[in-house]
């Protein structure tokens, strides 16, 4: 009998064997399953975070920004930097209608959840063109808030959350009401998070009328931001800083993204050590109850590497079925799954879990690796047991 021949037959009958030790089996599949379930679900919420912050910015887009501001919320323009952006070349103008720029406010409003818990959510003050700058966006139900009232459009992805931003619906945002007359879609992006009201509205409501927090640029080129830079850099009345709008946002989701995949990875990795421990006694046992069996392939001409094969394969069969059931379920209960987290600016965004192929091919790995070490040591005690002394066994 040759090498693979005989190493294919034990596997075949070892495989054909778990059904009947089928308790022992399913505890190794669904310990491995939990371990995936788990930590597909940090990874699913990670990606879903950084995807929908890097969805958000266009390189067509310039945000331009104080010195030294990490984020929207500690920057600080002054009001009359806007017109000497706009005048600049490399913003874009078409036609007769003013330069492409939109100079906005950034505000935490406070608004309260379905479950009573009170969080924070951007205001964001903005001008007619800001849609325009951006692109892509648009209002899907209701109408535009009119200029000088207390009218605000909401993003859809916060008035699925919060029930109380409804259309229609009166709320209040600081010391203020403010009535929603419309709902604007912006896709994944993180603008869909956010609470969008007439500038001029929000500086006089919260006293701050002279500086905005940013302002943004529609490109004349696409390859412009560096001349913007430089063009602002050069400027001795601009204290600026210019970043292409998708790279500023890919930025801010560094940071928790990290955190998610920190949080997820030990927690996996400490899950992992239970499944693997499970999956030695369910080898051991697997061998234990097949020692007869094992002895009479060896007395028939079976080698040590078949038998050790037949042990291992049987292992790593079994962790790679719970972690395909682990990732079967990970997609039921998280794909799509839409919740809110504190992002950049510490204001919540809403974002939705997303199960993709970067999530599954490190989960997989960890459940054939649990398989490896689970079945490893069984593996060689099965191939290292003496003939007799297993024919004598039973």
């Amino acid at each position: 009998m040759t090498m693979l021949r005989e190493t294919t037959a034990a596997i075949r009958i070892a495989l054909g064997g778990v059904t009947s030790r089928w308790t022992l089996a399913l505890a190794t599949i669904i310990g491995v399953a939990l371990t995936v379930l788990v930590l597909t679900g940090f990874l699913a919420m990670a990606h879903g975070f950084r995807r929908t912050l890097e969805q958000t910015g266009s390189p067509e887009v310039a945000i331009i920004t104080s010195k030294g501001a990490a984020t929207e919320a500690s920057s600080l323009v002054p009001a009359d930097a806007v017109p000497l952006i706009a005048a600049l070349p490399e913003v874009e103008q078409v036609g007769g209608t003013p330069p492409l720029v939109s100079a906005e406010l950034y505000q935490t409003a406070s608004v309260t959840r379905p479950d009573g818990s009170v969080v924070g959510l951007t205001l964001r003050g903005v001008g007619p063109a800001a849609m325009q700058v951006r692109g892509g966006m648009r209002v899907a139900a209701g109408r535009w808030f009119r200029p000088g009232t207390a009218e605000i459009v909401v993003g859809s992805a916060a008035a699925s959350q919060f029930p109380g931003l409804g259309l229609g619906r009166t709320v209040r945002l600081g010391a203020n009401q403010w009535r929603v007359v419309g709902l604007f879609n912006s896709g994944s992006a993180a603008a869909g998070s956010e609470i969008w009201a007439d500038a001029r509205t929000v500086q006089s409501l919260y006293h701050r009328p002279n500086a905005v927090q940013s302002v943004r640029a529609r490109l004349r080129e696409r390859d412009m931001a560096a001349s913007l830079a430089d063009a602002i850099a050069a400027d001795p009345r601009l204290s600026l800083s210019v970043e292409r709008e998708d790279r500023f946002y890919r930025a801010q989701s560094t940071g928790l993204v990290s955190l998610m995949e920190k949080l997820g990875w030990p927690l996996g990795l400490l899950m992992a050590i239970g499944a693997a421990a499970g999956a030695i006694n369910t080898m051991s046992s697997s061998v234990t109850a097949r020692t007869r069996e094992i002895a009479m392939l060896r007395a028939i001409g079976f080698g040590r590497l078949a038998t050790f094969a037949a042990v291992m394969i049987e292992s790593l069969v079994l962790a790679a079925i719970g972690g395909l059931a682990g990732v079967a379920a990970s997609w039921i209960l998280f794909d799509g799954l839409r919740t809110s987290t504190t992002g950049a600016g510490m204001n919540q965004l809403v974002f939705s879990f997303s199960v993709g192929a970067d999530a599954l091919t490190p989960v997989m790995m960890l459940a054939l690796a649990i398989g490896f070490v689970g079945g490893l040591g069984p593996a060689i005690r099965a191939a290292r047991m003496p003939v007799l002394r297993g024919l004598a066994a039973g």
